[in-house]
């Protein structure tokens, strides 16, 4: 029976030169990201998507929207700094208020039913029985810490000045884009080394005898 490398060998004709370079490099690091690619493409087009793997990184993308970001950030004005913690610190609001109102009931409810697992277990002789409510108990138990209240929110505080804001999201957004940049640049040198292996593959299979 022959393996999705062999059989594309027979469709080549037994082209043993073009399957090296076509199929067989797919196997390994140079080509690995092209293994759910179409099985038909030439060496041009391995090529192509080769460098356009390269253009169009995640890192990449995350490298111009930050910047983008970090240029918005620093043009603002303090009047708009002022709106910003508002708008935040309302929406940090209303959000504990949400996740507030739909904990209450579904905190109380496993508390009931804590309590009352608890109660049976107590009333329970039977020792098997004792057992099996044991472990409905220790169930719950082990969820305990996700029917608790939320923390309500502490940051931006009303009176946050708007410097202090400002420099904490420039911060971040300059640590997001260092980060990013630094991966960019070592994604596009893995790029351009699956590359240039591919390549000199390429060469050599042409000189086999």
């Amino acid at each position: 029976m022959p393996t999705g490398y062999t059989a594309k060998l027979e469709e080549m004709n037994w082209d043993l030169k073009r399957w090296l370079v076509e199929c067989l490099s797919r196997n390994f690091g140079m080509l690995v990201m092209l293994r759910e690619e179409p099985w038909d493409l030439t060496e041009d087009q391995i090529r192509e998507l080769l460098v356009k793997e390269q253009k169009d990184s995640y890192h990449r993308e995350r490298v111009d929207e930050y910047r983008a970001e970090l240029e918005e950030l620093k043009s603002r004005t303090e009047e708009q700094w002022i709106q910003e913690i508002q708008n935040e610190c309302s929406a940090n609001r209303d959000e504990y208020d949400r996740r507030k109102a739909e904990l209450v009931p579904k905190i109380d409810a496993y508390q009931q039913s804590l309590e009352t697992l608890r109660e049976w277990r107590k009333k329970t002789r039977d020792e098997e029985f004792r057992n099996f409510l044991k472990f409905a108990v220790e169930q719950l138990e082990m969820v305990e810490n996700e029917f608790v209240l939320p923390t309500p929110p502490v940051y931006p505080a009303p009176d946050t000045s708007p410097e202090e804001f400002a420099n904490r999201r420039i911060s971040v957004c300059s640590d997001n884009l260092e980060y990013h940049e630094r991966e960019m640049v070592a994604g596009d040198k893995r790029c351009q080394e699956r590359f240039n292996l591919f390549v000199a593959w390429a060469k050599y299979v042409k000189i086999l005898p």
